[in-house]
């Protein structure tokens, strides 16, 4: 590295990225506890390795050399408490203060949130080129072309096991030093669901996630409950991350959960329960921004809103006006009760669900029963099984398919299969052809119930005291 003035009393600076980062930078963030970096340094070398003209160091480390990445992750995953983070920032502030090359200073100026957010900047924009492109489907990590790319897999994002680093992860989230860290939650939870989402459904996790994201979806540090020890300074909540300002990230990390790949019926209900009177006005003060919003995010702000205000029996006359225009998009009947959405989501996610419904089996189904074509099995023995055996019971009634079959023939004959009907008042309308009576309707959502195909906890609430699981 050399540094001379130029005739106009700039200042320039030669640097040799590898070089700086194999010598100076990468032996101060040995430890993942007290980094010794400097943060407006490291900064400076992180927006230079990001930019176009760099795309070949940027390269380098991100197929040959991970070191640095795993040094990041590492930084994040420390386990910490809200405790610990005024000694984090006072040893940022003295690596500031100690720092040899504060010729650099110049070019990235002070930020008003401090030198902990401007250090958690540096480590996320790095960390999210490992994502860059989007991450939407299974296999990703499995991928051709991204042969040994950072993250090359799961546990290179989540190097302290699975439980451990997702929590690591909520807690930057929770701490509120800087909204910055939920955009790196979404690619986590994009690239490696599987690993990332259970963690995140239970305690402590699901109440601390819950609580950033009503935080967020105010766009208001100052919803920041006290327990939080340091919030992030209110100019942050003007800033972009990744073009999104913080409700409209929290919006996106709902639609990620909810509509993500190998999203399971239970995922958001699970998150959210006990939630409804916190979340609904968070949701209903997006709805009423002038935010902009993808129509995907805005149908999932609205889709849940309407199930919230629901379980909270508010008037329909209530209803807000985005709502109002999800439902006429989806043709959603303002006669249409809870039960008979309820067996549409049933419906639904048996039709997309690759898996046997005999019992205790999980493997794939090969061929559909031959009565209403639609329950699959992986073979004779599974099906037999599933003929007479069942988990759920509704009065004296036992529920196994012998009585499920009869009831999805005759909604498929008089129209109301999800696969054809593409609005809830088209299968509404064929439903009520088929004659199911209020007992049979329970029935059927028994069977959800008992296959996994509806989120318990919800159903639990409207029928647990007609159908009981075994």
């Amino acid at each position: 590295m050399d540094s001379q003035a130029g005739d106009d009393d700039t200042l320039l600076i030669e640097v040799d990225p590898l070089r700086h980062l194999m010598e100076v930078l990468m032996p101060q963030l040995t430890d993942p506890q007290y980094p010794r970096c400097c943060p407006r340094c490291f900064v400076f070398f992180i927006h230079m390795i990001c930019r176009p003209d760099s795309a070949e160091t940027l390269s380098h480390l991100l197929v040959h050399n991970h070191d640095l990445f795993d040094a990041s992750v590492a930084f994040l995953v420390f386990p910490r408490t809200v405790s610990d983070l005024p000694v984090l920032m006072a040893q940022l502030d003295r690596n500031h203060d100690l720092c040899s090359t504060k010729d650099w200073h110049y070019i990235v100026k002070p930020n008003p949130a401090g030198l902990l957010h401007q250090f958690l900047v540096g480590i996320h924009l790095l960390i999210g080129q490992g994502f860059e492109g989007g991450v939407k489907k299974k296999g990703w990590f499995k991928s051709r072309a991204r042969k040994g790319t950072w993250p090359i897999s799961p546990q290179q994002l989540l190097p302290r096991g699975d439980l451990a680093s997702t929590a690591a992860y909520v807690f930057w989230c929770r701490a509120l030093v800087s909204p910055i860290a939920m955009p790196l939650l979404i690619g986590l939870l994009e690239a490696a669901r599987e690993h990332t989402l259970p963690h995140l459904l239970v305690s402590p996790q699901r109440e601390l996630l819950m609580e950033t994201i009503i935080v967020m979806l105010h766009g208001d540090p100052g919803t920041t409950p006290p327990a939080c020890g340091i919030a992030a300074h209110p100019s942050l909540w003007l800033e972009r991350i990744n073009g999104a300002l913080p409700p409209q990230t929290a919006a996106l990390l709902i639609r990620v959960i909810g509509d993500g790949h190998g999203v399971k019926p239970n995922d958001t209900i699970q998150l959210m329960h006990g939630y409804d009177r916190a979340l609904y006005p968070a949701l209903i003060s997006v709805l009423d921004s002038a935010l902009e919003l993808e129509e995907a995010t805005l149908i999932c702000l609205c889709s849940f809103a309407a199930v919230l205000h629901d379980r909270l029996r508010l008037p329909k006359s209530h209803l807000h006006w985005r709502i109002l225009w999800w439902k006429a998009k989806k043709d959603m009947p303002d006669d249409i009760n809870v039960g008979v959405q309820l067996l549409i989501l049933t419906l639904q996610n048996q039709s997309a669900s690759k898996r046997c419904a005999g019992p205790a089996c999980s493997a794939l189904g090969k061929q559909a029963c031959g009565q209403c074509k639609f329950i699959q099995y992986c073979g004779r023995n599974c099906q037999r099984a599933d003929w007479k055996t069942g988990r759920a019971q509704v009065a004296e009634t036992t529920v196994c398919h012998k009585i499920v079959c009869p009831l999805l023939c005759r909604l498929f004959d008089a129209g109301a299969h999800v696969d054809k009907c593409k609005t809830p008042r088209q299968f509404l309308d064929s439903y009520r052809r088929a004659n199911i009576s209020e007992f049979e309707a329970i029935l059927l959502l028994a069977w959800g119930i008992s296959a996994r195909l509806l989120p318990t906890t919800l159903v639990q609430e409207n029928f647990g005291d007609i159908i009981k699981v075994h």
